[in-house]
């Protein structure tokens, strides 16, 4: 009996999250719109609401008020459905489940994500080389115009193609070392600052976040494109903000072209930003950095309008 318990509640979080994704996501759609608020850096914010609710914000809420299991979606359609009457709302079998497995993926992202950064930082103290002394009076001034803490360039010999930001409380930019060779000092510039935009957006733990709410719904089409057009989005914004720094924007072109003639299948670590995936995204991004205006929005609105939509649906979609 406890196996079809847990069988009834994986299909019901599996119905309930579905719903609730699609709820969310069309609700997002509307407030950019009628806000015209459809700037890169907006957009890959709001997209964490239809990955976070369903998997964090949602069960925790069940759990602090149990009775709302009651009028929940999923409940509803368990009473329409004679085959789904064994179901019941998942929340008493799935929330504390799915909120350790949630904690857990996400602390083993975090140590694996540190243990490589620190390799590399260990790796890159024996090796100095001119061209990373330059790389890094670079990143020092950048630095200073993004508003950030210290960097830290690494030179990665493991991966030769290698391009990502990691760090929290201070940005760790690894770049393989063929890439040394390939750029001018533009193009270096133009990479550096990207991935200083992307450590300035906090891309990295909301990556990491998203990544992990992916993960836990695997099993969702739809989570899987959200996910994709969050990703494109946060790279956009890095693009732009990076721009708003150094004003290249064919530096940046060129150093996507670069790396994606070059690029070699990595494992990229958890909580960390690469340069550049998918042809679709890069054509798509090259055709911004050549339309680029100065006037383009590099900041997010007003944190009410997030907060109070994020609470709004959350408590929202408990109570339905």
């Amino acid at each position: 009996m406890t196996s079809l318990n847990w069988l009834s509640a994986v299909i019901s979080f599996a119905l309930e999250s579905s719903i609730e994704v699609i709820i969310v996501i069309l609700v997002i759609k509307a407030v950019i719109r009628m806000k015209g608020l459809d700037n890169p850096v907006t957009t890959s914010r709001f997209l964490l609401l239809p990955l976070i609710i369903p998997v964090i914000f949602s069960p925790a809420f069940h759990l602090m008020f149990p009775r709302l299991g009651q009028t929940a979606i999923i409940a509803q359609i368990e009473k329409a459905f004679a085959f789904l009457e064994v179901i019941r709302s998942y929340e008493s079998y799935i929330a504390p489940f799915l909120i350790l497995a949630f904690l857990l993926l996400l602390a083993y992202n975090l140590l694996t994500g540190f243990a490589i950064s620190l390799r590399e930082i260990r790796s890159n103290n024996q090796s100095r080389i001119p061209a990373h002394w330059e790389g890094q009076k670079i990143l020092n001034r950048l630095a200073e115009s993004f508003s950030v803490s210290c960097p830290l360039l690494t030179i990665s010999a493991r991966h030769p193609k290698a391009a990502y930001v990691l760090g929290w409380n201070r940005p760790i930019i690894t770049l393989g070392n063929e890439w040394l060779r390939v750029l001018d000092m533009e193009e270096f510039e133009a990479v550096l600052a990207h991935e200083l935009a992307h450590f300035k957006h906090s891309d990295n733990w909301q990556l990491l976040i998203a990544k992990t709410c992916r993960d836990l719904m695997f099993f969702n089409p739809l989570v899987h494109y959200i996910y994709n057009q969050y990703h494109e989005a946060c790279e956009q914004a890095a693009d732009d903000l990076a721009l708003h720094i150094t004003q290249k924007p064919l530096a940046l072109a060129s150093s996507l072209l670069k790396f994606w003639r070059m690029q070699q299948a990595i494992v990229i670590p958890a909580g960390s930003i690469g340069f550049v995936y998918h042809p679709q995204q890069l054509e798509r991004r090259i055709q911004r950095l050549c339309n680029y205006s100065q006037e383009t929005e590099t900041t997010s609105p007003d944190n009410r309008l997030f907060y109070s939509l994020s609470i709004t649906l959350t408590v929202v979609l408990s109570i339905i």
